[in-house]
């Protein structure tokens, strides 16, 4: 009886690892703009469970924001490129031809472009502003052939 009921847990734990690992890649497509219809092809899942998983990552994030905890907030963002980029890292460093390192330092730059772009869907970058009082900060950008961006109503 003893091992069925380990057996048991340790199937509802390998289950438990490969929602949270789908939420993970479901997670990042999502900063990356897919379409939810996009994801579920992706995935090979149906829209629903998207729209679940999407859900179930929206109320973690939220939970967070409402203890106002950043360093969770960062820590749920972050998680899911780390070990990506770890291993892109390591790609890169034992790669012998020049081709495979772009590649690898394309990947990266894109990893890191998604985590930034997540941090702004969030408004986490605001966030973090705030919470250490970072205001009147003037960004100077040089800007091509005398082109200048149209600036925002207040």
């Amino acid at each position: 009886m003893a091992k069925k009921t380990h057996k048991v847990r340790q199937k509802k734990h390998t289950a438990s690892l490969k929602v949270r690992e789908r939420r993970q890649r479901v997670k990042r497509a999502y900063a990356k703009g897919l379409t939810q219809d996009e994801i579920a092809s992706l995935e090979n899942i149906c829209r629903d469970t998207v729209v679940s998983d999407l859900d179930a990552i929206k109320v973690e994030i939220t939970r967070a924001i409402e203890k106002k905890d950043m360093a969770q907030i960062m820590l749920l963002v972050q998680s899911n490129h780390d070990a990506t980029l770890r291993e892109l890292w390591k790609l890169y460093v034992e790669a012998k031809q020049e081709n495979t390192k772009l590649g690898c330092m394309k990947q990266i730059n894109a990893l890191i472009s998604d985590t930034i772009s997540v941090y702004q869907r969030l408004g986490l970058l605001d966030k973090a502003a705030e919470k250490f009082e970072i205001s009147g900060v003037e960004l100077v950008v040089n800007y091509p052939n005398g082109f200048k961006p149209k600036e925002k109503n207040k």
